[in-house]
């Protein structure tokens, strides 16, 4: 279902809002004809956030260039049962409080607030009743944990002479003795980042207490590139130039520009 999904595209937020209107229940925005979601299993999706308030995304792993493959019962709570039933080379939306997807609280950039929904819209390219490696099953080194907890979140500033670089740029604050990132790979990691602009925090893991899992074949290109070679329970810092971030201009609540993060690498797979 691949080319089919591709062929329709990313979804547009102010005909998605439109669409779904008021209705509490998942809207079928297009119905799939092929296999349906195994509760247990992986989904191979594409998706959007969007904040209904204003049509704006926040989020889409349209921009990535790749599906992201999920395992369905361990995305967030409503997530499961939202795609229930859903078959492949559908497109769905649904309402979701928006702590469960962007943090709680919700990032100051997201112009979110606790109380408020967002739509995630899911494009299902493909299912299986296996959980995949790609989500939910990195086993934390505990070693390297406890090391990045003991050093906590980092007091971040934006690199001498990089405030408007064009190359990535990885800084190496921490070497890490573990297993080495290979392109491809899963990785388990806390993380912080800051516009390279002001210095703003606009997302940290720290706050919501627990470090994230995430495919490097699913994130910006300065995560996909920026982390090989990075060793658990090591700590790095990336300078991302815009075309390898989120753009020039500011979108949905995104970070713009240059972007810095850290990241404390506590697993990979």
């Amino acid at each position: 279902m691949v080319a089919e999904v591709e062929k329709r595209g990313k979804p547009d937020p102010a005909t998605v809002v439109a669409e779904v209107g008021d209705a509490t229940e998942p809207v079928d925005l297009v119905e799939g004809t092929g296999d349906p979601v195994a509760p247990e299993g992986t989904a191979e999706i594409q998706y959007s956030i969007i904040n209904p308030a204003d049509n704006s995304e926040l989020e889409s792993s349209w921009d990535s260039g790749q599906p992201v493959p999920v395992p369905v019962a361990q995305v967030f709570p409503a997530f499961g049962e939202s795609v229930e039933g859903m078959k492949e080379g559908g497109r769905r939306a649904f309402t979701v409080p928006a702590t469960e997807v962007v943090g709680d609280p919700p990032p100051p950039e997201s112009g979110l607030t606790a109380d408020d929904s967002v739509l995630f819209v899911v494009d299902l390219i493909s299912v299986s009743t296996e959980v995949e490696s790609q989500g939910g099953t990195v086993e934390a080194d505990q070693d390297a944990k406890k090391a990045v907890e003991e050093r906590g979140a980092l007091e971040m500033s934006v690199p001498e002479g990089t405030k408007d670089t064009t190359e990535l740029i990885w800084i190496d604050d921490v070497v890490g003795e573990g297993d080495v990132v290979c392109p491809g790979d899963t990785v388990l990691a806390h993380y912080t980042g800051i516009q390279a602009s002001d210095g703003k925090q606009f997302d940290s893991s720290w706050d919501r207490g627990e470090p994230i899992e995430f495919g490097l074949d699913g994130v910006i290109k300065g995560w996909t590139d920026g982390l090989v070679g990075m060793k658990v329970g090591g700590r790095r810092t990336l300078v991302i130039p815009a075309d390898q971030a989120y753009g020039e201009e500011s979108s949905g609540g995104r970070p713009s520009g240059v972007l810095v993060f850290t990241i404390d690498l506590v697993g990979v797979s």
